[in-house]
């Protein structure tokens, strides 16, 4: 049997915690000859390195290529001879989510609202370039401009690029587009970075998106040998 590792960052919030859990189980219930894990790079176990094993597939539960995808879960698989995807993101299921996230809010948007699509960021080259096209790939649907703001690693940091809009734009309300998987040390960065409205994580805490599910299982399905197994 083929195994599919789900790998998240981890976290320490407990609310993110069952949240990627719970993605990680409609997963398995979606690809029930597979055998579905849960892995972690960081913060909690299962860790990757005690789960993964050779041939199996891992699919970071990450949304855009970094450090983590590419220094701790390749290493970690070419360990042991296993097989890495690309991040979920860029991808269209992410941009209507994003979208859904925004309708969901209990103030719709306005004419003249700013928004702002809030990242974690990366030290690693080209992670910048994959939230960039995911901001242009929202604003296109929005119709309106999108702004990105990082929690950490890339400038501008969220808290001063919404305090620079303010300042240039006074009145005007600022949404911030939360572009994290679920709720966390960045996602609680993302509230305090003083934006009117927030919305929730790609993860809500209801059952997870099935476009959620199906990216991952894109993603598992696009190596060669996941298909062939």
């Amino acid at each position: 049997m083929s195994m599919l590792v789900v790998c998240s960052h981890g976290t320490r919030s407990c609310a993110g915690a069952d949240r990627v859990r719970g993605l990680v189980a409609a997963v398995a219930d979606a690809m029930p000859a597979i055998e579905v894990r849960e892995a972690h790079v960081d913060v909690h176990p299962p860790f990757l390195d005690d789960v993964i094993t050779p041939g199996a597939v891992v699919v970071p539960l990450l949304l855009a290529p970094g450090y983590h995808v590419a220094v701790d879960i390749a290493g970690a698989a070419a360990r042991v001879g296993a097989h890495v995807t690309p991040a979920l993101g860029p991808d269209g299921l992410l941009t209507s989510l994003l979208s859904s996230r925004l309708r969901e809010l209990e103030r719709p948007l306005e004419g003249d609202d700013l928004v702002v699509l809030a990242a974690a960021g990366s030290s690693v080259g080209g992670s910048e370039q994959v939230t960039r096209e995911v901001a242009s790939s929202l604003s296109a649907g929005l119709a309106r401009p999108v702004h990105i703001g990082y929690g950490a690693a890339c400038a501008p940091r969220l808290d001063e690029l919404i305090a620079r809009l303010r300042g240039f734009q006074p009145g005007r309300r600022i949404v911030a587009a939360s572009y994290l998987l679920a709720p966390g040390h960045f996602h609680d960065r993302v509230l305090a970075s003083g934006a009117d409205d927030v919305t929730e994580p790609l993860l809500d805490g209801k059952a997870p998106d099935p476009r959620l599910v199906e990216l991952v299982l894109r993603r598992y399905r696009e190596v060669p040998l996941a298909v062939a197994g």
